[in-house]
This record gives C-alpha cells, sequence and structure tokens, in this order.
C-alpha cells in the first residue's frame, strides 16, 4: 500500500461573499493568473492586466501567480483581492488589486521576496486587525 507523505499543496481558491477567486498557476506559459466567478458572471483578466508587476521583458518564466489567493476588506468597505507568486525572480512576489467586471486590474500594492529560494508566499493568510479598541 502506498501512502504518500508529501502535504499537498494549497488549494489556489478563495471563497467570498460574492463569489470565489480561483488562482490559474499554469495560464500564460505557467506565469499565471486569476478568474473570478460570481453574481456578475466570469471575469478572467488578460496576461496584460498585471503587466506592470509582471513584465514580459523580465521573462517571468514560470512566475506561477495564483499560487495562492486571498481578499481582504480595505477601510472604506471596498475589497482587495490577494494573489502570490512564489517564483517571481526566484524570490516571490505578492499584490493586492482590484479587479473590475470588465476585467481591468488596478494594482494597490506589491510586495516582493526577499531572499532567493524562500518560498516566499507559498501560503496568503489575510487577518482582520481592528483599531478600534
Amino acid at each position: 500500500m502506498f501512502i504518500p507523505l508529501l502535504p499537498t499543496p494549497p488549494s489556489p481558491m478563495h471563497v467570498f461573499q460574492d463569489g470565489i477567486l480561483f488562482g490559474m498557476v499554469g495560464a500564460y506559459d505557467w506565469d499565471g493568473g486569476v478568474l473570478k466567478e460570481g453574481a456578475e458572471g466570469r471575469i478572467m483578466p488578460t496576461r496584460e492586466a498585471f503587466e506592470s508587476e509582471f513584465p514580459q521583458e523580465l521573462k517571468n518564466h514560470a512566475a506561477y501567480l495564483g499560487y495562492t489567493v486571498s481578499s481582504v476588506i480595505v477601510g472604506d468597505w471596498r475589497r482587495l483581492y490577494v494573489a502570490g507568486a512564489p517564483r517571481f525572480k526566484h524570490k516571490g512576489k505578492v499584490i493586492l488589486f482590484e479587479l473590475s467586471n470588465n476585467g481591468d486590474v488596478n494594482i494597490a500594492q506589491a510586495l516582493n521576496g526577499e531572499q532567493v529560494a524562500s518560498v516566499f508566499v507559498c501560503v496568503c493568510v489575510c487577518v482582520y486587525t481592528s483599531l478600534d479598541v
């Protein structure tokens, strides 16, 4: 009998109030991407939608954008989506972005990993913190 000893990779899927955000790690030659399925239908940004943070000239082969996905609600009650790309430039990157109903992406913040092979963003956890305590 064979028993796998390795942990299962994280599921690139995040369920929120009005839909589901899927990570599409293998999309666009493994550069990756996201897909949102919700009440307004299916929204899949193009490769070019993330080009400001993942430029083609860097040859980001296998950045794996969408390896981890989540979302947060920020101060003015708007939703920011979170996606991790653990192999971006061999150091990893996390982006927080808005996604319009027509697939346009507005990057709110980008965080870069600092150490080669550090598996930065292999797991992404969003935590609510309240400043009203």
